[in-house]
């Protein structure tokens, strides 16, 4: 949607992933952004490690997302060192959450990317729970159940309604909330939220 908004563009170089390709085509097309999970940025370092690929033309790569997982520090340095993604940024959600909750910013600091997963977007609401008693929101640094509600949570599980009623499940002001479990403590979760964001 990003590209459609700023009048840009985007690069799929095959229908499934492919490192080398994928490589190949921001070198070719001068790329400025690459998104992807660690094992697919693995793979890319990989190629270039072994020679595979030559280490030039990334000078006008400088940012991108990363999600699916975690991303170790180190990996983050190297993707810093060897593609150029200096604001890179990290994002948190799933699926049922359309499917992005909370993300870093390019500003962050190295550590803020590589330890957190940002802020809570604009207008999205969360909080961890105690998962025997959902009514409980634990404090920071206590392990429960994460529970999103906002614009971007799913509607249900298509035809299946026991699934929905398990995870969507209001609070005592009738809001519904999705569920995931396990989570990490909050305080690993996301870092102080700005003004525009709620967190409970």
């Amino acid at each position: 949607m990003a590209t459609a908004t700023h009048g840009s563009s985007i690069i799929f170089p095959t229908e499934a992933f492919n490192p080398l390709a994928t490589l190949q085509s921001i070198q070719e097309h001068g790329a400025t952004a690459l998104y992807g999970v660690p094992t697919m940025f693995l793979a890319e370092l990989d190629l270039l490690a072994s020679g595979a690929v030559a280490p030039h033309g990334f000078e006008k790569l400088r940012t991108g997302i990363a999600a699916g997982t975690s991303v170790p520090a180190e990996l983050m340095r190297k993707l810093h060192r060897k593609l150029n993604l200096t604001e890179l940024v990290i994002c948190y959600g799933m699926t049922e959450t359309s499917p992005v909750s909370a993300m870093t910013t390019t500003d962050d600091p190295i550590e803020k990317r590589i330890s957190t997963v940002g802020r809570l977007l604009p207008h999205v609401t969360a909080k961890v729970v105690d998962p025997l008693d959902r009514s409980r929101i634990l404090g920071v640094g206590e392990r429960g159940e994460l529970a999103v509600s906002g614009y971007l949570v799913m509607k249900g599980y298509w035809g299946d309604p026991d699934k929905t009623n398990e995870v969507m499940i209001p609070d005592e002001n009738g809001t519904i909330f999705m569920h995931v479990r396990p989570v990490l403590p909050f305080s690993r979760l996301c870092f102080p939220p700005s003004s525009r964001n709620r967190q409970q």
